[in-house]
């Protein structure tokens, strides 16, 4: 039986922007952006927060909302952590969301869940324009259990270890790829950039009238300068 799960990859120590997962956009922590976004798919089975041991990252672990689970391991050691996330909630299909999405969006989180397991690949995403149309930021990673279990045992190069798929996209043999064009055409923005990685990301998303609650189609048309979303 299939068993889908979204694991939240954050950290306090972001080496780019540290403390990111904590600024605020209109007035909700990033985390609190996606946890709250998230709990509102349809296709998952849980969340899980997979954070960092110790503090600083106790901060993350306080504000996960009823029933978002809480792993801790190796902050380095990426692959590890996914490995215990993984083994502690049960999952045979994996959703990746990193901390630096804020404006993940459940309809394309669920659509990638759905074409996925339709597909029988490996691993699949919808959340960068790589060999697809999507804007940056608004979507996930997905991978079946297996492919997860085979990185954690042949990764062994630190490289691999911080980077969950480092490995299946640097050695791609025998890997099914699943990726594809937005199913809502207005949203085939590739040159759009709505992660925060930096300061200058953060200020940007900052100035747009965004609202915890804004739809993927709402969100490119407020990036677009086309309407306001809030």
């Amino acid at each position: 039986m299939n068993r889908t799960v979204a694991i939240v990859q954050a950290r306090i120590g972001s080496s780019r922007l540290p403390g990111k997962t904590l600024l605020h956009l209109r007035g909700h922590a990033i985390i609190d952006w996606i946890l709250v976004r998230l709990s509102r798919c349809l296709r998952l089975d849980g969340i899980v927060l997979a954070i960092p041991e110790g503090f600083p990252d106790d901060l993350l672990a306080e504000r996960a909302p009823p029933g978002i689970q809480i792993v801790r391991g190796p902050e380095s050691d990426v692959v590890g952590r996914f490995a215990l996330a993984a083994e502690a909630s049960s999952a045979t299909t994996i959703v990746r969301i990193c901390a630096d999405n804020p404006l993940v969006c459940p309809e394309l989180v669920d659509q990638l869940v759905d074409g996925f397991l339709q597909s029988g690949a490996d691993y699949g995403w919808n959340h960068v324009p790589r060999g697809n149309r999507f804007p940056d930021g608004l979507g996930a990673e997905i991978c079946t259990r297996g492919i997860l279990d085979g990185i954690h045992r042949d990764a062994t190069a630190p490289g691999e270890r911080e980077h969950l798929f480092n490995r299946i996209i640097s050695r791609p043999e025998g890997i099914r790829f699943f990726t594809y064009d937005p199913l809502d055409p207005e949203l085939a923005k590739p040159h759009l950039k709505l992660d925060v990685d930096t300061w200058e990301d953060y200020a940007r998303l900052s100035r747009l009238e965004l609202d915890i609650d804004s739809t993927a189609v709402q969100i490119v048309r407020t990036a677009e300068g086309d309407a306001p979303c809030a």
